[in-house]
This record gives C-alpha cells, structure tokens and sequence, in this order.
C-alpha cells in the first residue's frame, strides 16, 4: 500500500465516524483565499500545537461527514494543488511558520461516485509553539435591502463577530469538544508547556551527546531547595 493510499484509508475511516476528533478537523468546500483560508490556517496552527498534530480535510460538509462530499470543484481544487503557494500563504499568519504536506485526494463516496477533497497534515511544533502572526477580520456581510427596516436584522448584521484569526493568539485544540480555540484555561497552557518543556529538554540531550558528554540521571534531578541546604549546613555545623 501507498503512502498516499494510506492516507485515504485513514481519511475515510475518519470520515466515516460521522465526527470530528481532537487531532482531525472537516472544511466544506472552498478555495485557498480570503474568509475561508483563514479558518483553515486557524485549524492548522490548532494541530500545529498539539502533540503528534493532525489533518485537515477541505472539501467535506462539517454536518454530514459520512457522505464524503460534495467535494471540491475544479477550480477550488486548483487553489489547493501548490505545496510552494501554500506554504506562502499560512507562513503570512504562522510564527514559526507551519510543518505541514498537503494532498488532493480521491474518496470513493459511493459505488459510482468520487469526491475530491484536500488533506493537509500538520505536523506538531518542532520546538517553539506556533503563534498567529497576523490579523483576519470577518469582512461585512451585505445587508438585504429587504431587511433594511426590519431593526432586529439590522442589530444581527451589526453585530461584531469574532475574528477567524487574531494577531498573537495562541491556538489549540480543545480536549472538551473537536474544536480549534485560544488558549482560555490553565490545562490547556499547561499541556503546551509540557509539550514545549520536552522538546527543550531532548535538544539539550541531543547537545551534550554532539559534544561527547553524557547525561547521568543524577544531572536531571531538580538541585534540593535553598532551605534544604541550610538546614543540612546547620546539622553538619553542630556536629
């Protein structure tokens, strides 16, 4: 089996449940620009932060994921082809910039019918967490002139919604339901420090082994507190 064929087997797997996961997130259909861009790249610096990141699949309804459709349209697919454009565009919204591979698949949704979908796989941070570089603010919706007089319209077209990407959010998968938010809870900074923590801690592991030292488990104990000492000093003195 293919890596790409792989890759289908497990994207329809997960489609197939009927439901998003931590580390798997489902777009509609649309093309790599403006609104819809942005709520990608906000799912991807999501995965981008959590431990062995995740997939994004582009192309599917996010209501019905067993049908596998309706899948991207030709011209919709062409935005996603390039690897090169890709990158260009999530690396405007993504400090560090993104790890990721992206692929247009194939998904056999029925016995005679093909849907074609976008993949993109993030890899998780390789050692700083991803932070969003840059603002996407909703665009204003165009008002119904129909709905001109009608005051309670007005107030819901008026209404500030929240941006789909916001300069210097922290973005994270949440563990409550499959959904990609700003760090908001202790737990949530805590599991990305952790994460962090690790990985600082293996490249100074990788650092002293380069430098023909080694690490003795005694070198990785926490050093025993001030007071410690001091009351050691003091048993030692009367002695």
């Amino acid at each position: 089996m293919t890596s790409t064929e792989r890759l289908i087997q497990r994207v329809t797997e997960s489609l197939l449940l009927g439901h998003e996961a931590q580390g798997f997130e489902v777009k509609g259909p649309g093309s790599a620009k403006g609104q819809f861009l942005g709520k990608v790249v906000r799912a991807a610096l999501g995965l981008g932060n959590l431990r062995n990141g995740g997939l994004v699949v582009i192309g599917v309804n996010d209501k019905d994921l067993r049908s596998l459709g309706p899948g991207l349209t030709d011209a919709e697919a062409k935005t996603w082809e390039s690897y090169d454009v890709l990158s260009g565009k999530f690396a405007e919204y993504a400090d560090p910039p993104l790890q990721f591979h992206s692929e247009l698949l194939t998904l056999e949704a029925g016995t005679d019918h093909e849907t074609r979908v976008c993949v993109i796989e993030v890899d998780e941070f390789p050692e700083i967490p991803h932070i969003c570089r840059k603002q996407l603010d909703y665009e204003p919706e165009e008002q119904d002139d129909t709905e001109l007089d009608n005051e309670s319209s007005k107030h819901n077209k008026n209404k500030k919604k929240e941006a789909p990407l916001r300069r210097g959010a922290v973005y994270v998968r949440s563990r409550q339901k499959p959904e990609t938010t700003e760090i908001a809870s202790a737990e949530q900074m805590r599991d990305l420090l952790d994460l962090a923590t690790e990985k600082a801690l293996a490249r100074l592991i990788q650092t002293v082994q380069r430098a023909g030292a080694t690490l003795t488990p005694e070198d990785l104990t926490p050093a025993p507190p001030d007071t410690d000492l001091f009351n050691d000093e003091q048993e030692d003195g009367w002695q």
